[in-house]
């Protein structure tokens, strides 16, 4: 499988709050890529989202990840040019906020059968091992 993430912006506007809508010539668009290369107006964008392979699927959709500081997953600074982003707005001098989104996507039942010539699908499970095994032949022992 494979994960994609992208950024979410928003500035802070007076009594209005945050607002996606607002940004200064300075500012990058809403949605940025993981990588902080690329922006675009929608999660969606070509040069925002990373594209879906041919033959692979969405498994999980867009989602945010909270925190225990914001549920919401928000992270807060004082300009979108930060290296750090705190977990909580705890100063007024917090102009900007992101979050990042979440998806999932994995290979198809048929992608792995043609490329592997085979009707073979590997599993999509973790890989810890079965020691249940060990443990009845253990048990059998006197």
């Amino acid at each position: 499988f494979q994960e994609h993430t992208v950024y979410e912006f928003e500035r802070w506007v007076g009594h209005w709050g945050h607002d996606p809508s607002i940004h200064m010539l300075t500012a990058p668009g809403r949605w940025c890529s993981a990588d902080g290369k690329h922006f675009g107006p929608e999660i969606d964008s070509p040069s925002v989202c990373p594209a879906i392979p041919t033959g692979w699927v969405v498994t999980e959709q867009w989602h945010t990840v909270g925190s225990p500081q914001d549920a919401d997953g928000w992270q807060y600074a004082t300009d979108f040019n930060c290296l750090f982003w705190y977990p909580e707005n705890t100063q007024s001098s917090f102009f900007v906020r992101r979050r990042s989104w979440h998806r999932r996507v994995q290979k198809t039942a048929t992608s792995f059968t043609s490329s592997t010539g085979s009707g073979y699908i590997p599993p999509t499970t973790s890989t810890t091992q079965n020691t249940s095994l060990s443990t009845s032949t253990n048990n059998n022992i006197n």
